[in-house]
């Protein structure tokens, strides 16, 4: 910065402070080398003593010099200037980092809230397959009940089986075989007097009967059942969609929370990026101040 530049409002320095600073340094430069002048001159000093006081008035010069460089007004500025810039790295380090990983929680978020809603659908097929299956095996228990029944109404007493007579009839009933529903394949056996011909007589009975049950059975649920049914698969089916509401409510909630921090970030980041490249662009307008070129103008005044 030249002499008769005019001063700066935000702490920049005047060309009147850099004349103050140069005029008290030339000052001590002559104090000095007048003193060495003084000493080096006297004719009764011994070579030593003359050394030592070169010494020291080379030394005290330097020393003076290298304090003044590190309070010169420019150097002063430069050390600032970089101290503010790396404190700005650091800031924007960390605020980039809290962006990434507001980023980061948002996608896990949005990829939880996913895995949950498949899980949701799986178990909303789930319950479909389910009622379905439901109301299939309910018909065909209640089919199957209806052809038991029926064969229940048809007692042995009033069958006409071939090889069955009234002592087989006896023998029948007091094993537990008095209806046509009692006839099954294990129930027959061990029973005496009742062998295979006569076994296969009555599985032939009963399979006759097996059409006229069929005939007139249930083709679909009575509605109270049916309704039974579909209305506990609606309650799951209500279940599950206010689990899913409140999932994807509690994401959108959590990653807008997590956007808005992101968005927070980044402008702190422009913010900050900006106040880098005014401070280099301010760094690069002082240029770079060296030991020499401050020698240089504390001599020269320059």
């Amino acid at each position: 910065m030249e002499e008769g530049e005019a001063s700066s409002p935000e702490g920049q320095v005047t060309s009147q402070e850099f004349a103050n600073a140069r005029a008290l340094r030339i000052l001590a430069v002559v104090s000095l080398s007048s003193l060495a002048a003084l000493i080096l001159w006297e004719p009764h000093l011994r070579f030593i003593d003359r050394a030592a006081a070169a010494a020291f008035v080379v030394f005290g010069n330097l020393a003076f010099f290298g304090f003044g460089y590190r309070r010169e007004p420019g150097v002063a500025k430069l050390q600032r200037l970089r101290a503010q810039l790396e404190s700005l790295d650091g800031q924007i380090k960390e605020r980039d980092r809290e962006v990434q990983a507001a980023n980061a929680a948002t996608q896990e978020v949005l990829s939880r809230a996913e895995l949950e809603r498949r899980r949701i659908d799986g178990c909303r097929s789930e319950l479909h397959s389910n009622e379905t299956g439901e109301l299939r095996t309910a018909l065909a228990n209640s089919q199957r009940e209806h052809i038991d029944a029926y064969l229940r109404s048809i007692p042995i007493d009033w069958a006409s089986i071939p090889g069955i007579g009234p002592a087989n009839r006896a023998t029948l009933q007091g094993s537990g075989i008095k209806t046509a529903a009692d006839v099954h394949i294990t129930s027959l056996r061990g029973i005496p007097g009742i062998g295979l011909t006569r076994r296969m007589h009555l599985y032939a009975w009963r399979g006759a009967l097996e059409p006229n049950a069929t005939a007139a059975m249930p083709r679909a649920l009575a509605p109270t059942v049916e309704g039974q049914i579909r209305a506990s698969c609606r309650a799951k089916m209500v279940g599950l969609d206010t689990e899913l509401r409140e999932i994807v409510t509690r994401s959108e909630l959590e990653s807008e929370q997590l956007r808005e921090r992101a968005r927070t970030g980044l402008q702190s980041l422009v913010g900050l990026r900006s106040e880098k490249e005014r401070l280099e662009r301010e760094r690069t307008k002082l240029g770079r101040v060296t030991f020499a070129t401050y020698a240089r103008r504390v001599i020269f005044l320059r």
